[in-house]
């Protein structure tokens, strides 16, 4: 286990130093303030993407070949390859028919997983306006790319999450809302989170002022407090459109039921650095909101994340959600961090962030 961490380290420490390679000091001159040394991003090279992703993949292969990843979903997924139990994936299914189709083993599957999510998350990073290092950094200790060697099903939905929240967030166009929409079809057939996209896409979209933000808070806050009878009620509602979608909400919040999951304590702790990020952006709106570019969309994303991370107290099921969300926190952390001019409170900001 030991090694395993050590190795996982040494992986993302190697990354990392590759993604802040795309960075440069530069002098920049502003009409406040002169001789200010920026870092200016530079696109990360798809060889770069590669790299990474291979690294990430080679830590799979290690963690396969020793043993370090067994039972759980894994053995669920041993079942859907060999044809012993259906996946309710389609996606997930047809990857494990081109790999059938290949001659290829439940290895290839999961070594292939690891590569291609990695692969669309750094092409996100790469085609990303305000990611910085840092984003990719905190990114690496959480437990975003470990996901990728037992939710298989999930991770794909995650990387797609990433994906479409650069979309929507940090592009105007047709295309890009068109690309995004492909994301949200994509992710759904491959879990069951990623509905969760449709709902945000419309509230992105929707225009922002005061007091739609502080209704939808508000509308937050009223959920976590009756949050079983509500998912109830949004488990019927969706049925007859998503059968799939109504039938996993019900089954794990029908009193009594074999699928239901109690809630882990320990989420609150590990929300800590989602539910700082978030606080930190209401407190800070009055004077960031001018200073950064879709300020509020990136606060609505990030709160609703914090939100659903928080209610996996109720569920365990539900911390599923924090893959979606962790990368765009990371990066609306980083859009904060810069305006903030005080090295000392700064310095304090990302060590709890990043130790939390």
């Amino acid at each position: 286990m030991y090694s395993a961490i050590g190795l996982y380290t040494l992986v993302w420490l190697v990354c990392s130093l590759i993604v802040l390679y795309q960075y440069q000091k530069r002098n920049i001159r502003y009409a406040d303030f002169e001789g200010t040394n920026l870092y200016i991003k530079k696109k990360l090279s798809i060889f770069a993407v590669l790299v990474i992703a291979g690294l990430f993949t080679l830590f799979n292969v290690y963690a396969t070949r020793t043993s370090l990843v067994t039972g759980g979903d894994r053995q669920n997924y041993i079942y859907n390859f060999n044809g012993l139990r259906a996946s309710p994936s389609i996606m997930l299914t047809v990857i494990m028919q081109m790999i059938h189709y290949f001659n290829g083993s439940i290895e290839t599957l999961y070594y292939f997983t690891t590569f291609i999510c990695v692969v669309i998350t750094m092409l996100a990073y790469r085609w990303s306006k305000d990611a910085t290092p840092q984003s990719f950094v905190l990114l690496c200790v959480t437990q975003y790319f470990l996901a990728t060697l037992t939710a298989l099903k999930q991770c794909y939905t995650s990387a797609l999450a990433v994906l479409f929240f650069v979309l929507v967030l940090e592009y105007k166009s047709k295309k890009t809302d068109i690309l995004a929409i492909i994301c949200i079809i994509f992710a759904c057939l491959f879990h069951t989170t990623g509905f969760v996209l449709i709902p945000l896409l419309f509230i992105i979209k929707a225009p922002k002022s005061r007091l739609n933000l502080s209704i939808y808070a508000a509308f937050l806050i009223i959920i976590a407090f009756f949050f079983e009878p509500f998912m109830l009620f949004a488990g019927r509602l969706v049925m007859p459109f998503s059968s799939r979608l109504g039938g996993q909400i019900l089954a794990y919040f029908s009193e009594g039921s074999e699928y239901a999951t109690e809630g882990i304590a320990i989420s609150f702790i590990k929300g800590l650095p989602y539910y700082f990020i978030t606080l930190y952006g209401i407190l800070r709106r009055k004077t960031l909101r001018g200073r950064i570019n879709n300020y509020d969309n990136y606060l609505l994303v990030v709160g609703t994340g914090s939100f659903l991370y928080f209610v996996s107290l109720y569920s365990g099921w539900l911390g599923r959600f924090v893959y979606l969300f962790s990368f765009v926190s990371f990066v609306f952390f980083g859009l904060m961090m810069k305006e903030v001019y005080l090295q000392g409170n700064r310095i304090i900001h990302k060590a709890f962030v990043f130790s939390s």
